[in-house]
């Protein structure tokens, strides 16, 4: 608890920018709509699996079958 300078808060902000960064990285060479797709569906998956692995939550089928088609979505809007 030092605020600003703890390593809980700096860790956070770290995290917080990443996306941030990766914006930028991906505008030279992706159009805004892909990287949109990306983002959303990378974002799907994460907290799919941080919900199952770290909390323990259950998949049901039709979850499955969203994350699925974010995957599919990532991969076919990836493919130039």
């Amino acid at each position: 608890p030092r605020g600003w300078t703890s390593a809980t808060f700096l860790l956070g902000m770290s995290l917080y920018a990443l996306p941030a960064l990766g914006w930028f990285v991906l505008m030279k060479s992706h159009s805004l709509a892909a990287i949109a797709v990306i983002y959303s569906g990378s974002n799907i998956i994460i907290l799919a699996a941080l919900g199952y692995f770290v909390f323990r939550e259950t998949i049901s089928g039709r979850e499955l079958v969203g994350i699925g088609l974010a995957l599919a979505a990532i991969l076919l809007i990836g493919d130039k």
